[in-house]
């Protein structure tokens, strides 16, 4: 993020990643939603978008946990699809 607020201003970039958290918790329960539904090109081209605002700011070790969460999120809505 450093290398961000040397080109951009810190003030750019607190802005900048106050809207991406601001943004993650929909965007992933987007995600969730059109998996539940079987819209499966609707949820990756959602998390490609979140994969690339944190990427914008340097969140890859933010970027990382959140999809392996998503990730899991996912494992247990098939679970429950298969079972169902």
């Amino acid at each position: 993020i450093h290398q961000r607020e040397l080109i951009l201003g810190e003030d750019t970039v607190r802005r900048m990643a106050e809207l991406f958290v601001e943004e993650v918790d929909p965007l992933l329960a987007e995600a969730s939603a059109a998996l539940q539904s079987g819209r499966t090109d609707t949820a990756r081209k959602v998390i490609h978008h979140l994969g690339g605002s944190a990427g914008c700011l340097d969140f890859a070790d933010l970027e990382m946990a959140r999809a392996a969460d998503f990730i899991q999120q996912v494992q247990v809505i098939r679970h429950h699809a298969v079972l169902e």
